[in-house]
């Protein structure tokens, strides 16, 4: 079963895949945070930095893509296929406010008709990519889903990523697993997203019934990095290993970043992978008030010495704030 690593917006940029990549196993396919795509297209800097990375191992890495305007959306994936992109995939998925008040991420599934319009218009002709869709199931209510599902299987997707919930569920509440009960017959490749924060969560979707050739990870493989390795029963990593991964994002951020930047970022991670280690709450607090780079790195060093190693390090979802894409 393939697994994949989810966009996480403000974490999963370059430096984070490459350095995964580097310490851990298991992950087939990372996906980048999504590039918003208007007419004109064109790249920022962090885009394009972004692109380059993803280009360098096009098998490895998907480039996640956020429009509503097909030919907005042709004129940017003939682009990237220019420059070295062979996998882009479509959001549909991205609950913010700011996005769907657009019309754009999960707001499409409040217009049955714009969606197929789009999709109409990025098949009219064949694409020189593959192109997969990271879908909810529905806007308001799973009800939608049934509907939603005939129209996506209808069009030549590459792979569909379903994460189930609603856009109105944000991440919080139940997934709606049953849904993957009523898959249209199909020979579309059909990935699962959501809550999946441990092996056991994995493992109970590879059982028979469930129609999936892969599984996709968000928070939880970002709270425990080895996660993938897990899954696939490859063991379980020391706590070494987990702190190299660590100082690998810290001096990789510390060449490209001002301090104020990387403080946010590396705090932001840790927000997450502090669940590895036991009793980190009270260095958490004392790393988010750190000054300088040189205090930082010293109170994370202490905090990788003195703490063991958690034995269920796995995401507490109802400690965390609701993030991803």
């Amino acid at each position: 079963m393939k697994l994949y690593f989810a966009p996480l917006e403000g974490i999963t940029d370059g430096t984070y895949i490459a350095a995964h990549m580097a310490q851990f196993l298991g992950v087939s396919k990372y996906f980048t945070p999504f590039i918003s795509v208007s007419e004109g297209f064109n790249l920022s800097k962090k885009e394009d930095s972004l692109i380059s990375f993803a280009a360098h191992d096009p098998d490895s890495c998907a480039v996640q893509l956020l429009g509503r305007e097909p030919s907005a959306l042709r004129q940017a994936i003939e682009k990237l296929a220019r420059v070295g992109i062979n996998d882009i995939n479509l959001n549909l998925g991205c609950p913010s406010g700011t996005v769907t008040a657009k019309g754009k991420g999960s707001g499409l599934l409040r217009t049955p008709d714009a969606l197929k319009s789009l999709f109409d218009g990025l098949f009219s002709s064949p694409l020189p990519v593959r192109l997969s869709v990271k879908t909810r199931i529905g806007y308001d209510s799973p009800d939608e889903w049934p509907r939603l599902a005939e129209t996506l299987f209808s069009y030549p997707f590459s792979e569909i990523i379903i994460h189930a919930r609603v856009r109105s569920q944000f991440y919080k509440g139940v997934c709606h697993r049953e849904i993957l009960s009523v898959l249209p017959h199909t020979s579309i490749p059909v990935i699962y997203n959501g809550d999946i924060f441990s092996p056991e969560d994995a493992r109970a979707l590879m059982a028979p019934g469930y129609p999936l050739e892969g599984i996709m990870l968000g928070r939880g493989i970002v709270a425990f990095p080895a996660l993938a390795e897990e899954i696939l029963g490859l063991g379980t990593p020391g706590k070494a290993r987990l702190k190299r991964f660590f100082d690998a994002l810290l001096y990789a951020f510390s060449e490209s970043m001002p301090y104020n930047a990387l403080h946010g970022r590396m705090c932001e991670i840790l927000s997450y992978m502090g669940a590895c280690l036991d009793g980190s709450k009270r260095y958490l607090k004392r790393l988010r008030k750190a000054k300088t780079l040189d205090e930082y790195r010293t109170l994370s060093e202490n905090m990788f010495d003195e703490l063991e190693l958690s034995s269920c390090p796995y995401f507490d979802h109802l400690s965390l704030s609701d993030s991803g894409s």
